[in-house]
C-alpha cells in the first residue's frame, strides 16, 4: 500500500504488493493448515482493491464533470462545485469504510498467523496497520500505515526458512 502513492506506477505496484503478500499469507495457511487464515486476507485485500478503484472511479469521473461544468449539467456554477463536494465526502467516507473493514480483516489473518506460528510481530503489525487506517481520516494515519508496513516486512522476515 505504501508504494500505492508513486505517480503513474504507484496503482500498478500496490496491486503487485498485495497480490505477493496474498501468495505468503496461502503458503502460511496450507503449512499450518488454517484455511481461515487465507480466507480473511483474501476478503481485506479485495475490499482494499474495491476501496482503492472506487476513489480512482471517482476521481476519473469528477475530472470530467468539471471538464464539462459550464452550467450545461448544473443550475449554478456554485451549486455544481457543493454536489461535487458533497459527492467527494461520500466517497472518501465509503473508500474509508471498506479499508477500515479491509484492516479488520488483516488483523484476524495476521492475529491468527501470529497464534500458529508465536510470532507477534504479526499482531503488532496488523494493530498499527488498524490504528494508522482508523486515522487515516486526520493526516497522521498515512504515517502510521508506513510504519505498519515496516513491521509487515519484519515479521515476514522473522518466518522460519521451512514451515
Amino acid at each position: 500500500m505504501v508504494l500505492s502513492i508513486a505517480p503513474i506506477v504507484g496503482p500498478l505496484l500496490m496491486l503487485i504488493g498485495l497480490i505477493l503478500v496474498l501468495v505468503a499469507v496461502k503458503d502460511i495457511a496450507d503449512a499450518v493448515n488454517d484455511e481461515t487464515i487465507f480466507r480473511n486476507m483474501l476478503i481485506a485485500v479485495i475490499l482494499v482493491v474495491v476501496g482503492s478503484l472506487s476513489i480512482a472511479v471517482f476521481a476519473v469521473g469528477s475530472f470530467f464533470t468539471l471538464a464539462t461544468m459550464r452550467g450545461s449539467l448544473m443550475s449554478t456554477p456554485a451549486m455544481g462545485m457543493m454536489q461535487l463536494a458533497l459527492a467527494t465526502l461520500i466517497v472518501i467516507a465509503v473508500a474509508w469504510a471498506l479499508l477500515l473493514f479491509s484492516a479488520i480483516y488483516l488483523r484476524k489473518s495476521y492475529d491468527a498467523i501470529a497464534k500458529a506460528l508465536n510470532i507477534s510481530m504479526f499482531s503488532r503489525a496488523a494493530l498499527i496497520y488498524l490504528i494508522g487506517v482508523a486515522l487515516m481520516i486526520i493526516v497522521v494515519g498515512f504515517i502510521i500505515i508506513v510504519v505498519a508496513a515496516i513491521l509487515q516486512a519484519v515479521a515476514f522476515f522473522s518466518l522460519p526458512e521451512h514451515l
